[in-house]
């Protein structure tokens, strides 16, 4: 059986980049937040409240190096919840696939992503 790793097409980051999310259709949760990972095609996002998968998010992500903000929607795939042993506050790990967003921002969160390999 194959591992996610070795199923994905593109590569991921293991990276915390800053980012803003809107749950759509009538913003019923909205927060800023990390990712834990990125890639051209989908981001696993560090959450407070757990979304449904099926989800919609408007997304705003901040790469450094104060590049212009990459803005699109997501669809969240999967969700599971940890804790965090200092504080004990659930939260949860969402697999988030790009669903709408600009070709030339994906392209650069691509070269983002191999700047690092």
């Amino acid at each position: 059986m194959e591992s996610n790793n070795e199923r994905r097409k593109f590569p991921r980051l293991s990276v915390a980049v800053d980012i803003q999310y809107k749950a759509l259709p009538e913003a019923i949760a909205y927060g800023t937040g990390a990712t834990a990972n990125i890639s051209a095609v989908g981001i696993c996002l560090i959450l407070y409240e757990e979304l449904k998968p099926g989800s919609v998010l408007e997304l705003n992500i901040y790469l450094p190096d104060d590049q212009p903000i990459i803005k699109g929607k997501g669809r969240i795939v999967w969700i599971k919840p940890f804790n965090v042993a200092r504080d004990q506050k659930e939260r949860f790990d969402a697999g988030v696939e790009f669903i709408d967003i600009n070709e030339s921002d994906r392209k650069r969160i691509n070269n983002y992503v191999f700047s690092f390999k």
